[in-house]
């Protein structure tokens, strides 16, 4: 019967060490730090995936659903592939959004290289300028479909409770930033404008994309 105790004994002891092995010797402090921030990474990453699915969601209810594409990537004119978040293609005009989740106050003007972020813990953090950000895949979609001459209209998206600066102070030809509460109206507004193009030609500019846009690299 003691035997059977100390065996007993002995095999706890081991399986003690061995969970505290596997589950707090698992990472260096480095490789700690790292994995959050990885983790923080995906969690960001996450949320702005389902801000992006909200926007196109909005924009379905004025646009047909088959005109509207999420994470679309084209070629700039560097050279270099560039991510359009949401692409919508209309009778009245081609829609570039950009969708930025940020619920906080930012500050920036047009032509400033980068704005920024104030948290509430008053943390300040640099972004693009969206507007620049913006333009660039506004020409990568021109320089994609040269051939249709339809207006484009850039469009960036902030969280509902987001302070934004002073719009009237961007002078951007067909450059609107707005809230989330604010982009149906901004759409219905666009969308009751004259037609120009039929809806078979959308549907040939839609198929284009669908079939000649690059694929992300994996």
């Amino acid at each position: 019967m003691l035997d059977i105790y100390i065996l007993f004994t002995i095999i706890s002891i081991f399986l003690i060490y061995f969970i505290y092995f596997v589950f707090f010797t698992r990472y260096t402090p480095k490789q700690k730090q790292k994995k959050k921030k990885e983790q923080k990474s995906d969690a960001n990453l996450e949320v702005g995936k389902n801000f992006e699915q909200k926007i196109s969601n909005i924009i379905s209810h004025y646009i047909k659903k088959e005109w509207v594409f999420q994470n679309i990537y084209l070629n700039s004119a560097n050279g270099r592939v560039t991510e359009i978040d949401v692409l919508a293609i209309h009778n009245t005009g081609i829609y570039i959004i950009e969708c930025k989740f940020m619920n906080s106050k930012v500050i920036g003007d047009a032509d400033d290289k980068n704005w920024v972020q104030i948290k509430n813990n008053n943390v300040c953090i640099d972004f693009l300028n969206p507007v620049i950000q913006n333009n660039n895949h506004l020409n990568a979609c021109k320089m994609f479909l040269d051939k249709f001459k339809l207006p484009y209209y850039s469009i960036i998206v902030f969280g509902d409770k987001c302070i934004l600066p002073d719009i009237k102070s961007y002078k951007v030809k067909d450059t609107y930033i707005v809230r989330k509460k604010e982009l149906a109206s901004l759409m219905r507004l666009f969308t009751s404008q004259k037609k120009l193009y039929s809806n078979k030609v959308i549907d040939a500019i839609s198929e284009l994309i669908k079939t000649k846009s690059r694929k992300p690299n994996k």
